[in-house]
């Protein structure tokens, strides 16, 4: 019985994940999270109502817990990376400043871009990600950081 619920959660979740690929590519950008929130209310719903009467109220909670816990991490793993880099960085520098705070120049010397990207090249050059010859990096491998990138790349034309 138990294995039901995983499934059918997973189920659930895929069906999420293809609303959710449709929507962001017909309705404006700016609407398309709040889409993505109807599209998972009328999934657990849906689902909901249909499993009701097989599972009971206990199985829903399990399969609802299942259903959102899958839906949450992968909005939160998906979406949020991408903002809480930056947004962690700042607050963390400003944090370290105590009471005194931070005006934005000094955010600015502390976060600097250029000295970031210097740090983040060296260290893909000397974990031989990166090779760098005549001036210019080149991709040496494919590593974990490009999985990445290509998964990323499968998810921006699924959602563009």
């Amino acid at each position: 019985m138990d294995g039901q619920f995983i499934i059918m959660a997973c189920v659930s979740f895929c069906f999420f994940v293809l609303a959710s690929a449709i929507l962001f590519r017909m309705t404006p950008q700016d609407a398309a999270i709040s889409w993505m929130v109807r599209a998972f209310i009328v999934i657990g719903i849906g689902h909901a109502l249909y499993f009701w009467s097989y599972w009971g109220l206990v199985g829903l909670l399990w399969w609802g817990t299942m259903y959102t816990f899958l839906t949450m991490l992968f909005v939160f793993c998906v979406f949020s990376v991408m903002e809480a880099s930056l947004t962690l960085r700042i607050l963390s520098e400003i944090a370290r400043t105590g009471t005194k705070g931070m005006t934005h120049k000094q955010l600015l010397q502390r976060y600097n871009r250029n000295v970031i990207v210097k740090r983040r090249l060296a260290r893909l050059v000397y974990s031989g990600d990166l090779l760098y010859v005549n001036g210019a990096y080149k991709q040496n491998k494919v590593s974990h950081y490009m999985i990445r990138e290509y998964f990323l790349i499968c998810l921006r034309w699924i959602f563009p």
